[in-house]
């Protein structure tokens, strides 16, 4: 009787200490409760499952078209690549300017899964499909990416951006970190092939975040009414943030909107330099390595760039972009690549260099610049922003 009677009071003051020191914590991460927090936290999982597609892509195509054709016909499937995403692309924006961010994610996920499972099948046939899957992996991860990043940017405004982006960002640096430790041992215990079905997996497992995100995406919609004036407070911020005033009957093209042109030809010009550094780090590598230790560096190339890239993104992102605002991040990735640039010119393009080049730019890229280009993204017409981030994000990248 003596138990029954003090559970209950035990279990109250238990239950307060757990929510007090869940709002203590949810205060320290800049979170406002704890539906926010589930919805990172689907963002998280999504956004590391991504980066875990993109590492094991962006080191297999390479390292097995490398290997098996040469690294003097490296830039010819560069080329080749670069003109399919600009064929591409404007399908895809055309494609995903109607539909959710979730949706177009779940549709593009299952569709490289497919085109994954074929190619694997058909790479003991012929030298050629070393090609497509090169192609495959550079043109898929770098939608899937995009698309990730889509969707937590139709999900927040531009003030939320700023509090939780640096958070959103740690899932897909963990990712990098994860994929970068484990790619090395999968490759020499299955070899190199055997990472398209370890992407494969990864590709169907995400499905699961991208649901449930599309779920409190859902109800975080519905928390507020339509009428409130939060409601009308949040949904009118971004507009005031860029600043337009055009009329909603004569809606303005994406690419005579001078936002979304600034930040393309901002993309062109880091690319530029950040393919350079890309390329030449593959060259250097495949002439001192075999392809599964070119699988096993890479790997620790980016789960290095993680580790830096996941501190940066536990308070420094936030804290830059709430005292110094917008420019200071918008500077520190040009910053970087010229650094990058400066220990390849200087150390006569070492293997040292060129690796501690490529963990610059992979650092600043996934924290400060990830989190620059949401916020500058967020800012701009939710429809106009569908139509025209495939072709910034992508067809500009291979463009340039």
């Amino acid at each position: 009787l003596l138990l029954n009677v003090q559970t209950p009071a035990v279990s109250s003051r238990q239950r307060s200490s757990i929510v007090t020191s869940t709002n203590r914590i949810l205060r320290v991460l800049g979170l406002r409760d704890n539906q926010e927090a589930s919805l990172v936290l689907c963002l998280c999982l999504s956004g590391g499952l991504a980066n875990i597609v993109f590492v094991m892509g962006r080191n297999l195509g390479p390292a097995l078209y490398v290997k098996k054709v040469g690294a003097k016909k490296l830039t010819r499937a560069m080329f080749i690549s670069g003109l399919t995403i600009l064929f591409a692309t404007p399908r895809f924006a055309a494609f995903a300017k109607k539909r959710s961010a979730t949706s177009v994610n779940s549709g593009l996920l299952l569709r490289a899964s497919i085109i994954l499972i074929l190619l694997y099948i058909a790479l003991r046939f012929h030298l050629s499909v070393y090609l497509l899957l090169y192609v495959c992996e550079d043109l898929t991860t770098l939608l899937i990416v995009m698309q990730n990043a889509a969707v937590a940017q139709e999900l927040f405004t531009a003030t939320e951006a700023r509090r939780v982006l640096g958070l959103v960002q740690l899932g897909s640096t963990c990712g990098a970190i994860v994929a970068g430790i484990t790619v090395g041992p999968i490759a020499r215990l299955v070899g190199v092939n055997g990472i398209i079905l370890a992407q494969i997996a990864v590709l169907m497992l995400s499905l699961l975040p991208n649901a449930a995100t599309a779920k409190r995406a859902q109800q975080k919609n519905t928390t507020l009414p339509e009428s409130s004036s939060i409601r009308r407070t949040l949904n009118s911020e971004n507009t005031q943030i860029l600043n337009t005033h055009q009329s909603h009957d004569t809606p303005q093209k994406w690419y005579r909107e001078p936002l979304i042109l600034i930040l393309g030809a901002y993309t062109a010009l880091v690319i530029v330099v950040k393919t350079t550094v890309e390329f030449e780090y593959n060259v250097i590598v495949s002439q001192c390595s075999s392809a599964v230790q070119m699988v096993s560096l890479t790997g620790r190339l980016y789960a290095t760039a993680g580790v830096f890239a996941f501190f940066l993104n536990v308070g420094g992102s936030r804290i830059l972009l709430s005292r110094f605002g917008l420019a200071a991040a918008a500077y520190a990735f040009p910053g970087g690549l010229v650094v990058a640039a400066c220990a390849l010119l200087f150390d006569h393009a070492s293997l040292r260099s060129v690796f501690a080049a490529r963990v610059l730019d992979l650092t600043t890229r996934w924290s400060l610049n990830n989190n620059f280009k949401s916020v500058v993204w967020i800012a701009v017409d939710r429809a106009m922003a569908r139509a025209a981030r495939p072709h910034i994000e992508a067809t500009t990248k291979k463009a340039a």
